[in-house]
């Protein structure tokens, strides 16, 4: 006989718990994913794998219905051409405007995410792989500072259409 809490085998082992699998449609300009932050999780990941883009392009990410307060950067090395590292980045976007990439050999979209449910600001982080004319590797980082709550998402190219792709986000146990 042992000791039962009562909420199963799987729920006292740390890690990543899948909460939503999603595919974004064809020909789309954006895909929300709606009610997937709560008060279970302070922190996510969010994982885009496969589809496709019309053109090479920087993914967006959009918490809610904010539209100001986004702040991000992008350290990287073109490494088709050279090596030496450079940076860009947004100061009070109306989006993230690094969260990943998109091309036609799919999705690079890797990122965790603090505290988007809390009404705190939310940060996120990843790496960053961008197919264009030139091949960029690097990190992506951001800090939305705009302390309110949120529970959904909406990623976009930053122009051109978009298509397929399996979304998962995932929570991390606290």
């Amino acid at each position: 006989m042992g000791i039962s809490s009562g909420l199963g085998r799987d729920a006292l082992l740390p890690g990543l718990v899948l909460l939503r699998t999603e595919t974004v449609g064809t020909g789309v300009s954006s895909h929300t994913v709606s009610g997937v932050f709560n008060a279970t999780y302070d922190a996510y990941r969010i994982v885009i794998t496969g589809g496709s883009s019309s053109a090479s392009e920087n993914v967006t990410l959009k918490l809610g219905a904010s539209t100001t307060g986004y702040y991000d950067i992008v350290m990287y090395a073109d490494t088709s051409a050279t090596t030496t590292p450079k940076s860009t980045g947004t100061s009070n976007g109306s989006v993230f405007a690094r969260g990943g990439t998109v091309s036609a050999n799919g999705f690079q979209f890797n990122i965790d995410i603090n505290n988007p449910f809390l009404a705190k600001y939310t940060s996120f982080g990843g790496p960053y792989n961008f197919e264009g004319v030139t091949s960029s590797l690097g990190s992506t980082s951001g800090v939305h500072r705009v302390a309110s709550s949120f529970t959904d998402f909406t990623i976009a190219p930053g122009s051109g259409t978009i298509t397929g792709g399996t979304i998962r986000v995932y929570g991390y146990r606290n």
